[in-house]
């Protein structure tokens, strides 16, 4: 987490879900993961103390989805998507990526098209090809950008239909 690895599984999952780290470098200081990652570089000689995840509320689902060539291989690409249902449409709306292979970052226009929206077939596929299309990706040894992003698009598709299940599940 503190070193900020591209195909951290966790940071992702921890954007969000909106996560609070608290760090120290004589004295404390409690920040959102993003603004952590977006200003780094001021943090390099801070200590990760702790962090924190807001408790769930009711119509609060989350999931995640990481592709790897085997269970114990870092991803080639992760993605976690998060949304808060008030009366059958999505509230709040929070969709990241990692392992792009750049830092993992928020889908913010595939968290707009989402927004406000129910969480049907129609509109998941919208929303996973918004992401795909919006998602910046690039090749590495492990894989080209163009699968990564076919990647993003598989992956959030699978988060939102595991959400969908829940709902329609109760939980």
């Amino acid at each position: 987490l503190a070193s900020a690895h591209s195909w951290s599984d966790v940071i992702p999952l921890f954007l969000v879900l909106d996560a609070q780290v608290t760090l120290y470098n004589g004295e404390y200081r409690t920040l959102s993961i993003a603004d952590l990652y977006a200003s780094r570089r001021e943090f390099v000689d801070s200590i990760l103390t702790s962090v924190r995840i807001p408790a769930s509320a009711a119509g609060d689902y989350a999931a995640f989805h990481k592709f790897s060539r085997t269970g114990y291989d870092i991803a080639l690409l992760n993605c976690a998507c998060y949304v808060h249902v008030v009366d059958g449409r999505c509230a709040q709306v929070r969709i990241a990526a990692g392992g792009t292979p750049r830092l993992a970052a928020r889908l913010s226009q595939a968290e707009d098209t989402l927004s406000q929206a129910m969480l049907d077939n129609d509109t998941i596929e919208r929303v996973a090809r918004v992401a795909q299309d919006t998602a910046q990706t690039a090749d590495d040894k492990r894989a080209s950008g163009e699968y990564r992003k076919q990647l993003v698009y598989a992956g959030v598709k699978r988060c939102l239909r595991e959400i969908a299940q829940k709902l329609e599940g109760g939980r």
